[in-house]
């Protein structure tokens, strides 16, 4: 009998509790079956939501922000892991926290000034009403920033460094690695799921389809890449893929889908999977400068 997992919600109150979504229940097993011999990288996530006078905006007909955002990351081929299983790259729902958090000014002000500078941000509620105390960002995860407006033109929805081998595990580069996405995106469930694939390409390592720097140049608006700026893209090419593999090689470990260990669920949903294994290794002394990562959208 396959065993169903619960998705990890943070309820931003103090303390923290987690909470099981009932309705965003993920089968691992079948997503295992979108993967090459069941097995895959898999980062942790942290994704902060804002919420208040910056918070990220819901279509409408939606009313739960974490629910949606959730929804991304949910198996099968109706989230990320469509166009993220060409890189062998999945997401667990042991490894997804989510949390409400404020923002009051445009997020691009904080890219701009060195968001590496913020080391915590404030807790709060669905609606944004009420201080819930602090959060430190944890950096050595994929952090996802989801905001009403993330950059001074309102026509970018997406942000993200360009993932390097020599930055991507390197303690004092770390800050610099964080994805965020706007409330922008054309109301499209479709359009969001790419573009968060989009800027998690460039999180692992690839350039727009249409840059010189590109593994395969085509001009913009041409292809069905996820690198290219296109709302109907499907795909990664080939030597993208190996691009993206490379890098996450570099940060994490490929595990397979079927390291269940038994347990008894939140709510009484039944099952509970290792943790991916994820570190970042100690700084050491090295005469070559490592390369900076290059903001992006």
């Amino acid at each position: 009998m396959k065993l169903k997992q619960y998705i990890k919600i943070m309820l931003l109150t103090l303390p923290l509790t987690l909470l099981s979504c009932a309705d965003n229940i993920i089968d691992a097993f079948e997503l295992s079956g979108l993967y090459e011999n069941g097995e895959a990288y898999q980062p942790h996530l942290e994704i902060f939501i804002f919420r208040g006078t910056q918070g990220f905006t819901l279509p409408d007909g939606e009313t739960n922000a974490a629910n949606y955002v959730v929804n991304l990351f949910n198996n099968g081929l109706t989230s990320v892991h469509k166009f993220m299983r060409q890189n062998d790259i999945a997401f667990y729902e042991s490894d997804i926290n989510i949390y409400y958090v404020k923002m009051g000014a445009l997020i691009d002000t904080y890219f701009s000034g060195g968001l590496s500078s913020v080391s915590s941000l404030t807790l709060t509620d669905e609606t944004g009403t009420f201080n819930k105390g602090t959060i430190l960002i944890d950096y050595n995860k994929v952090v996802i920033f989801f905001a009403q407006s993330i950059h001074v033109d309102p026509s970018v929805s997406g942000f993200s460094v360009i993932g390097t081998g020599d930055t991507i595990n390197n303690p004092s580069f770390r800050t610099q690695y964080r994805i965020a996405i706007g409330s922008n995106y054309f109301g499209s469930f479709e359009i969001l799921r790419r573009t968060v694939s989009h800027e998690l390409g460039h999180y692992f390592g690839l350039v727009h389809s249409f840059e010189t720097t590109s593994c395969s140049l085509a001009p913009q608006g041409t292809t069905l890449r996820i690198m290219d700026y296109v709302t109907n893209a499907e795909n990664f090419i080939g030597c993208e893929q190996s691009i993206a593999k490379n890098l996450a090689s570099v940060y994490l470990q490929k595990t397979p889908f079927t390291a269940y260990t038994d347990g008894e669920g939140l709510d009484g949903i039944q099952g509970s999977i290792s943790a991916s294994k994820q570190s970042i290794s100690s700084p050491t002394i090295n005469t070559k400068k490592p390369k900076r990562s290059t903001s992006v959208i």
